[in-house]
């Protein structure tokens, strides 16, 4: 039963659809997607019971598809998902809205255990479900529902790729529209647009840049749109840039073995993960799927549960060669207690991460090139800033271009049908991008890391969503307030109103990229006073064996087109300097 016989306490509905467990200093009204309740049955027994929050995006849809994906996985590969009991997709009923009621997990939240090791039984189980996940031969891009949930048209569809046998599933379940939310956010839920499903994935990356494109002619002069970092540029200018990506997006596509529709979680961090009390550490439930969608296989990232951000390791040593096994410093036996806890804590995190891609390498080899490949990389970069290029800022776009204009016939093989790049930048187009670069992107970054710093000092745990723990609301705001005035009042009007647009605490902000696996763009400790090397530390230039050398085991260690890969002994050719040598040095370097 699911209604108790005792009377509780009534709940206004307006805490009801609020977080209560954390704030956020930005934006804190449009954060937490769902509230989520343990309920107590007379029977003695606990069930789990989820209600989307009014922008968590289309709660029907979202509901009706986190249901079916759920099903999905669990019947297909015997996914650990734990079993919908109960759910509506409509709020006209007694609760007043959407809800699913589930089996209440057993076992431990991952995130809570603190001895777990490469040898863990959950690192096998999540490289098997990703390898599971990106072995179903889907026959469109989109989400997934029950067969009478979408539209008759889409009944028609088969949900395999042709030529695929028939099976349980084949006949249950349908490929609809996507729920991602990148095709919901704010007003974009209103806009009448192309939401899938697509047979292609051309038309897949179309229809998110004509979804940032129909939102920047409707809604860019808005004052809650003027204060994010697109307003830097014109509504002309981002469309201009945007047609330039679809022109190149077809040349740059990788092989059609990484393009295939691919199933993955959205948010497979350790909090979504439960593992079982025995000390196999085998993964007992995995929760969460709410906004999951089938995208091109090149688009799956790192668990963030397996991630490791190579930049911020202090004391684990990466030898050379390809995932090999991470040792403790030279200087292990002269460290502290808690540096030599903290030093073998970064070596199990590095070999887990490594057990990881070994395990994916062996079990979905097209997995795990899409995983460490610079080209997939690139694009999946390409495609998230296409479609956040108002919020995120348009350099950020401009820079993926770049580096995938640069990287043609080199490290992305040249396409048949285009023989020659089909996009082309100019030197001053590089310069121009690097001043803007510098001017719009560099000083946010650089503010995140000062307020980070800030509640560090104070014992306030500021997480990288910008939200902080419901005690600590009223102390972080007021700690962010005083820095904010103790720094524009001290600038002229015309250097504080530049301020004022890369607050981090502003209203507004968007939250850069950072989905399943994916770390903040930039992050650590930037230097306000950077330049680069010489123009062959500048934008796009071509590196000698000498400048990598120089770079390696350096913190030049964020290459401008994204993270480097220390563990695979590679650098990339074309990166930014973040240490720079003594002038000495430089000269060594570029004689």
């Amino acid at each position: 039963r699911f209604m108790s016989a005792y009377p509780s306490n009534p709940v206004g509905s307006e805490l009801l659809m609020t977080c209560t467990t954390r704030r956020w200093l930005y934006n804190n009204d449009k954060r937490t997607f769902n509230r989520v309740f343990r309920l107590s049955l007379d029977t003695g027994n606990d069930v789990v019971a989820r209600i989307p929050f009014r922008n968590a995006g289309p709660r029907s849809l979202l509901t009706r598809s986190e249901v079916a994906t759920m099903d999905f996985v669990r019947s297909r590969i015997g996914a650990p998902v734990p079993k919908v009991l109960a759910w509506d997709a409509s709020s006209d009923n007694n609760v007043g809205c959407e809800y699913i009621i589930m089996e209440k997990c057993k076992g431990n939240i991952l995130a809570n255990v603190s001895d777990s090791s490469a040898d863990s039984c959950h690192i096998f189980d999540i490289a098997n479900l990703l390898s599971g996940l990106g072995g179903i031969p889907f026959s469109q891009y989109g989400s997934i529902y029950y067969k009478e949930d979408v539209d008759p048209l889409l009944q028609a569809k088969p949900l395999y790729a042709e030529g695929q046998q028939p099976d349980d599933c084949s006949e249950r379940f349908r490929i609809g529209p996507s729920v991602e939310r990148r095709f919901y956010r704010g007003e974009r839920a209103r806009l009448l647009i192309d939401r899938g499903p697509w047979t292609d994935v051309r038309s897949y990356i179309k229809a998110a840049v004509d979804c940032e494109m129909k939102w920047i002619q409707s809604y860019s002069n808005s004052p809650c749109a003027q204060n994010q970092l697109g307003a830097r540029h014109s509504a002309v200018q981002h469309i201009v840039l945007l047609k330039k990506w679809l022109s190149l997006a077809p040349s740059v596509l990788p092989s059609h073995e990484h393009c295939i529709p691919t199933l993955s979680h959205p948010d497979l961090h350790a909090a979504n993960v439960f593992v079982n009390d025995d000390d196999s550490m085998s993964v007992a439930a995995i929760i969460d799927w709410q906004g999951a969608a089938i995208r091109p296989l090149f688009e799956t990232v790192m668990p963030d549960l397996v991630d490791i951000d190579t930049k911020n390791l202090k004391y684990a040593k990466l030898p050379g060669g390809d995932l090999q096994q991470p040792v403790l410093p030279d200087n292990f036996d002269e460290l502290g207690a808690a540096q030599k806890s903290e030093a073998h804590a970064e070596v199990r995190r590095v070999a887990s991460n490594h057990q990881f891609l070994k395990l994916v390498r062996q079990l979905r080899p097209a997995l795990y090139a899409a995983l460490r490949l610079h080209q997939m990389e690139d694009m999946r970069r390409a495609i998230y800033y296409s479609s956040h290029s108002w919020s995120d800022g348009l350099p950020l776009l401009e820079q993926c271009l770049l580096s995938l204009t640069v990287g043609y016939g080199d490290y992305i093989p040249t396409s048949i049908n285009y023989p020659v790049c089909p996009v082309i930048f100019s030197e001053e187009d590089a310069k121009r991008h690097e001043k803007e670069f510098r001017d719009i992107i560099y000083p946010e970054e650089w503010l995140d890391v000062h307020i980070r710093a800030l509640m560090r000092i104070k014992g306030i745990l500021l997480h990288r969503d910008g939200s902080v723990d419901e005690e600590d609301f009223e102390e972080a705001r007021k700690k962010a307030d005083e820095s904010f005035v103790a720094i524009s009042t001290a600038m002229d009007e015309e250097r504080a109103e530049k301020f004022r647009r890369h607050w981090p605490m502003r209203e507004a902000r968007n939250l850069r990229m950072q989905q399943a696996g994916q770390e903040e763009y930039m992050g650590g400790i930037l230097k306000v006073d950077w330049t680069p090397l010489s123009k062959h530390h500048g934008a796009f230039k071509r590196t000698s064996a000498k400048e990598r050398n120089h770079c390696a085991g350096r913190r030049c260690n964020q290459s401008y087109n994204g993270p480097q890969d220390p563990a695979a002994g590679r650098l990339r050719r074309y990166h930014y300097c973040r240490d720079p040598p003594k002038r000495s040095q430089v000269n060594q370097v570029h004689q």
